[in-house]
Order: C-alpha cells, then structure tokens, then sequence
C-alpha cells in the first residue's frame, strides 16, 4: 500500500482557509487538456489543474491514483465534487459504513466533513475534483484533532491492512 504524502496532489491544494462560494471561472476560449500533458507527479499520485486556481478559489483538478494509494482521514474547507472516471476508490465518511465508488459515479462531500479514501485497483483512479472555494487539507486523527500528513499516513497504516 502507498500513502499519499506532501506530494504532488498537496502542492496542488495549498493550506489556504479562506472561504467564499464564487462560480468556476470559464476559460476564455475553448480547450481540451490531454490527461497525459495535464498530469504531474509520480508514484502514488498525479494531478493537473483543468480551471480555476485553487489557491485563489474554484477550480476542477484531474487526479491519477496507483493501485494501494490512500489519502488517510482529513477534511477541506470547500464542497468537493468527485466525478470517477476509471478505477475504484473505497471511500468512507467517518461514522459512516464505506462504500466502493466506480466509474461514471459522482461523490459529494460537504465542507468540514471527515474521509478518506483508497484506490483499491486493478487500474488506476482517476477523477475529476471540483471545489466551490480555495483548496485545503486538513488531516486528522480518531478524535479529530489536526495531526500532520506523516502521522494520518501512520495512524492509516496501523488500521489498514495492506492491499
């Protein structure tokens, strides 16, 4: 199993706490964005910024997952809007049994909720993100308390056996 860390995802989705609900910028002009010129990263996880700027506020992110990759329990400030486009992820709100998201599903997590999820494979994971306001991370552990990326990737480790 691979943990996703501090890498390219979080470099995408800065700590920014600033919350305002404003519309998607449209692009000026009509685009397509190839998946393989989008993405940046490697190992666990890519992403690639399709609209918008996440530090500013909203925006959709194009996400690649490895089989085994987890984001351990955290919450963002703004909604987020999952689009699956291949893979599965087994995903879980906290309190909440999980639930295994496959292509063409659509998953919506209000602001301030709890989850986690894993791409269980064989293929990839790959969605598209949309957040309604600047994006952010905030990783917890069983209580609730903020903890950082490097010991939800423990405390994930210790309950997850691997894939």
């Amino acid at each position: 199993m691979r943990l996703i860390g501090c890498g390219t995802v979080f470099a995408l989705l800065p700590l920014v706490l600033v919350g305002t609900q404003a519309q998607a910028p449209l692009p000026q002009a009509p685009a397509v964005h190839k998946l393989a010129t989008t993405l940046r990263g490697s190992g666990c996880s890519e992403a690639g910024i399709e609209t918008g700027d996440p530090t500013k506020g909203p925006s959709i992110i194009v996400e690649k997952f490895a089989r085994g990759c987890a984001i351990p329990w955290h919450w963002h400030t703004p909604n987020e809007h999952v689009m699956m486009v291949s893979g599965t992820f087994r995903f879980e709100i906290q309190g909440e049994a999980s639930v295994q998201v496959n292509p063409g599903d659509f998953v919506f997590i209000p602001s301030h909720h709890t989850s986690q999820t894993t791409c269980l494979g064989p293929d990839p994971c790959i969605n598209f993100l949309y957040t309604d306001a600047p994006a952010d991370m905030h990783f917890v552990d069983e209580t609730g308390s903020e903890i950082s990326s490097e010991q939800a990737q423990k405390n994930y480790a210790k309950t997850h056996p691997k894939q």
